[in-house]
């Protein structure tokens, strides 16, 4: 469960592409728990995890969301027909359900041509996206890329409030108000913990995502 927040940071002109769309009633929809194991979603995960790259790139259903609109195309079929995209201003958020099908929408070709010749603008749009969910939510045991996990695995099957109370403040709580040790404890893994987690991270990614796009 939880809640997406999805923040432009530059302009998002609908006409341009690069913005952001959803699918709309899709984390509701009867075909939901079909594009979970075609896509390979969590929901998916052996209750235990998963053991090593080997044991994901063998025994995990699906091929990423990247690729549905080749293994599944009657599934991306549905999705393309409730899509929604919105027309964004710098600093406009869309909030989204946790399990609401969403993508990113690829740039026109006029548009990335322009912002090559003009150098003050990024090559592609800015956005960052912050995921909200309840102290209870389970964190993904088991080999994975999820930082906290990697750097102690003893988080892994842990809620995100025991995490906070038995490591740090990997979750920090944000409702009904900021604790003022999780702040302190934030900027100690931004610091030690974070960037060694994060490169190990991105490295396992590296590993597991070119054979996944090459399935099908």
């Amino acid at each position: 469960p939880g809640v997406n927040a999805w923040i432009a940071l530059d302009d998002m002109p609908v006409d341009r592409g690069g913005g952001f769309a959803v699918a709309v009633g899709s984390h509701t929809a009867s075909w939901r728990e079909a594009a979970y194991n075609l896509t390979g979603s969590t929901h998916t995960y052996p209750v235990g995890g998963f053991k090593s790259s080997r044991d994901i790139l063998q025994n995990r259903p699906g091929n990423g969301t990247c690729n549905i609109k080749d293994t599944a195309p009657h599934l991306h079929r549905r999705m393309e027909e409730t899509k929604r995209i919105y027309d964004l201003k710098r600093g406009d958020v869309v909030f989204h359900q946790r399990w609401l099908f969403h993508r990113t929408v690829p740039m026109e070709r006029n548009a990335i041509s322009g912002r090559i010749a003009s150098d003050g603008d990024h090559l592609v749009y800015r956005r960052y996206s912050i995921r909200y969910g309840p102290g209870s939510s389970i964190i993904p045991p088991g080999y994975g890329t999820e930082p906290s996990v990697i750097s102690d695995d003893n988080n892994g099957g842990r809620t995100a409030d025991d995490v906070a109370h038995l490591d740090a403040a990997w979750y920090p709580q944000v409702w009904p108000t900021f604790e003022q040790n999780e702040i302190e404890q934030m900027k100690m893994l931004a610091m030690e913990r974070l960037p060694e987690a994060v490169e190990k991270s991105e490295q396992r990614k590296r590993v597991i995502r070119p054979r996944r796009t090459r399935q099908h």
